[in-house]
């Protein structure tokens, strides 16, 4: 069957055909979006867990090295390794603590990362630690080692023989555990065996021929020393057969003495025996007259004599003037039964008028004539004058306890004739180094307000200047230099410049500056004098009669007055510097670097200005940062009321009297610290003037005064 299709012949037009799908993309986009942000909130995670991970690295890199530097430090290894570990344990948990700004130093992201690199580090510096500790170990065990065989070889040469063989059993086992440890190989530690024998008996064979040749002789024959060799042997045999010889004669010799030297010693001994009768003393020994041997000696009757009267009169001379008196008035209203009574009192009298002589013309050299304890003065020695000075100090003790127990109106420490001594020792013609260390000791060991200290000697002022400069600053080399000059001048070598002429600026203000003091004038000559010496040693060859060499003369003024550096550098310590525009004497070795840090320091704290807890952290920091290319902070700052605190504590704890400084009753502000200036009051104590204006102490009305080397000392910290 045919199917037919009508058709028609008009076009149909065109057929519809599928459009594009339209997709919805919003979906895509978000989840895009979501993509990137998380690949943003990642990178962003993962940078800031970086940078965390670096400051940590930087803070146990930097916690870790001061560890380390600190333990290497101790010398002890056990407690270096303990001090190590603990340290790092203490390093390590300080990460879990929160940070400055409250929160934790370590994110927990980071926690393995850390302390990976932690212990890396750690075990980097422990490594190089155990090393230097084992080092010291095996260095402590040579250094036992060596100081026990110093000692066994003294206890081996003048021990017995049990000792002996117990010395040499302990060396052996202490050698025997070394080689068993592998501290030293078995070669090393025969040859110790070997050299401690050798020294050992080689020491005692020179102890017993110096104390015991003939036992020498006998250990020799027994076959003893078998560590030495034979040559050595030999010769010591001859020098212990020379030796025994010796001591024969020696006792042949004596013995033949024997009678002439008895005879003799009890002479002496009871002259000795009623001479400390006569001073009213008892000898020790005093039962010694009832030797037969004694009695029948030509002088026993005469001790015997001095004996019975010194027994009426018992230490007369051990008794203090006053003392004498009460007893004289005493022994005046006592009635006597016998006639030789009466010989008390005379005694008595006589003593009193010895003493008002004695003590009145020459304390020191009368109480030595009545055997009183006066310690010994031995003679100057310029090559140890430290023993003169430690003498000096003990007369010092002698005449101070003498004046309080009532002997002497004041404490005397040296005879006339040893006064005299000093002066002519201490002139100017002695040798420069001798005069430079008798002027150091004399002024460190007289003080006070005694009629002996050395500006009350009678020495010339350049010396007591020397003296003091001496004592303060220990430089020997530099008084010699003024003691050479003052030789200069009076052999008219140096010819000075007239006094007007070197009356210089820096000289005048010396008399302001000690015009206050009760000792200004002496003080000043001293000063002058000396100057004046130390330049002349410094420009002689030349003419120096001319005009003045201002900066010569200027640093020996600096230099005389306990200064070190140049004259007003700012390296300069001590002496006299320009202090905030004022020439001011320091004392030895202040500068005025440290007096304008302190004051500047003083005035951020009064002002309240957040300052380390500690003032010298900033400049320690850069220090370290220097020296090792790391950056280290501050650790602890105050706060405005805590440094205002500090100020305060500061002052009061400077002050001579502990008050708080004030001007017209108000507590000392900061901006008056502007223009201050150094008043000094003597030694290391200061009074202060802001604007002209003397600042007073508060709580007594007072001018105040502070110690100048406490104050920079508590800046300095």
């Amino acid at each position: 069957m045919t199917l037919t299709v009508p058709r028609s012949n008009r076009r149909p037009g065109r057929a519809a055909r599928p459009g594009p799908m339209v997709v919805d993309e919003t979906a895509g986009a978000v989840a895009d979006l979501g993509q990137t942000m998380l690949a943003v909130g990642t990178a962003v995670e993962t940078d800031r867990l970086d940078r965390e991970m670096q400051r940590l690295q930087v803070d146990m890199t930097r916690d870790l090295n001061d560890l380390r530097l600190q333990t290497e430090q101790i010398g002890d290894p056990d407690a270096a390794e303990s001090a190590w570990t603990s340290g790092v344990e203490q390093i390590r948990d300080s990460y879990a603590l929160p940070g400055e700004d409250g929160r934790p130093r370590l994110d927990p992201k980071n926690a393995e990362r850390f302390g990976i690199a932690f212990d890396s580090l750690a075990n980097r510096h422990a490594f190089s630690l155990g090393r230097r500790t084992l080092e010291l170990r095996n260095s402590q065990r040579q250094a036992n080692y060596l100081s026990y065989a110093h000692a066994a070889t003294q206890a081996y040469a003048t021990g017995d023989d049990q000792l002996r063989e117990g010395t040499l059993a302990d060396l052996d086992a202490m050698i025997d555990a070394d080689v068993a440890a592998g501290r030293i190989d078995a070669a090393e530690g025969q040859k110790r065996k070997m050299a401690f024998r050798a020294d050992g008996d080689n020491a005692r064979a020179i102890h017993m021929i110096s104390s015991d040749p003939a036992g020498f002789q006998e250990a020799r024959e027994r076959g003893e020393f078998t560590g030495m060799s034979a040559d050595t042997l030999a010769r010591y045999d001859v020098q212990a057969k020379s030796a025994l010889e010796r001591q024969q004669a020696e006792a042949a010799k004596a013995e033949e003495k024997a009678i002439e030297a008895r005879d003799k010693a009890i002479g002496q001994r009871l002259d000795e025996i009623g001479g400390i009768a006569d001073d009213g003393r008892v000898a020790v020994d005093e039962t010694f007259l009832a030797d037969p041997a004694v009695k029948a000696h030509p002088k026993y009757a005469e001790t015997k004599a001095k004996i019975a009267l010194r027994e009426e009169g018992f230490e007369v001379a051990q008794l203090t003037p006053a003392q004498l008196r009460a007893q004289i008035e005493t022994e005046r209203k006592r009635k006597v039964t016998h006639e030789w009574e009466t010989a008390r009192l005379q005694v008595l009298q006589d003593a009193l008028a010895a003493h008002e002589t004695g003590y009145s013309k020459d304390p020191v050299a009368y109480a030595r004539s009545v055997n009183r304890d006066v310690p010994d003065l031995p003679e100057f020695d310029p090559a140890n004058p430290v023993e003169f000075g430690q003498a000096v100090q003990q007369r010092v003790e002698f005449g101070e306890r003498e004046q309080f127990r009532g002997f002497t109106n004041a404490p005397r420490y040296f005879s006339n004739e040893e006064r005299e001594e000093l002066r002519q020792l201490a002139s100017a013609e002695t040798d420069p180094e001798t005069r430079a260390a008798l002027a150091g000791q004399l002024a460190m060991s007289l003080s006070g307000a005694s009629p002996d200290t050395i500006e009350a000697f009678g020495f010339d002022p350049v010396f007591v200047q020397m003296g003091e400069l001496q004592a303060a600053t220990g430089n020997t080399r530099l008084t010699a230099e003024i003691s050479r000059g003052q030789q200069a001048i009076a052999s008219k070598t140096v010819v000075m410049p007239s006094q007007k002429d070197r009356q210089e600026p820096v000289v005048d203000h010396l008399e302001r500056v000690y015009s206050g003091q009760s000792d200004g004038a002496a003080r000043q000559q001293r000063i002058v004098a000396a100057a004046d010496a130390l330049y002349a040693a410094r420009v002689q060859g030349q003419d120096a009669s001319g005009d003045i060499q201002t900066d010569v003369y200027r640093q020996a003024l600096h230099e005389v007055m306990g200064g070190v550096g140049s004259y007003d550098s700012n390296e300069a310590l001590g002496g006299i510097q320009d202090v905030n525009g004022v020439l001011t004497p320091l004392p030895v070795g202040i500068g005025r670097k440290d007096i304008s840090t302190a004051i500047m320091q003083l005035r951020r704290d009064l002002t309240g200005v957040r300052s380390p807890a500690y003032p010298d952290a900033m400049e320690k920091s850069r220090i370290i940062a220097g020296g090792t290319g790391m950056t280290v902070r501050p650790i602890t700052y105050l706060t405005s009321a805590e440094a205002q605190a500090r100020a305060d504590a500061i002052l009061q704890g400077a002050s001579v009297t502990g008050g708080s400084p004030g001007i017209n009753g108000e507590p000392l502000d900061a901006s008056e610290l502007g223009d201050y200036e150094l008043l000094p009051a003597g030694g290391d104590t200061y009074a202060l003037a802001v604007n002209g204006v003397p600042v007073m102490d508060l709580a007594s009305g007072n001018l105040w005064r502070f110690d100048l080397r406490k104050l920079v000392g508590e800046y300095g910290q």
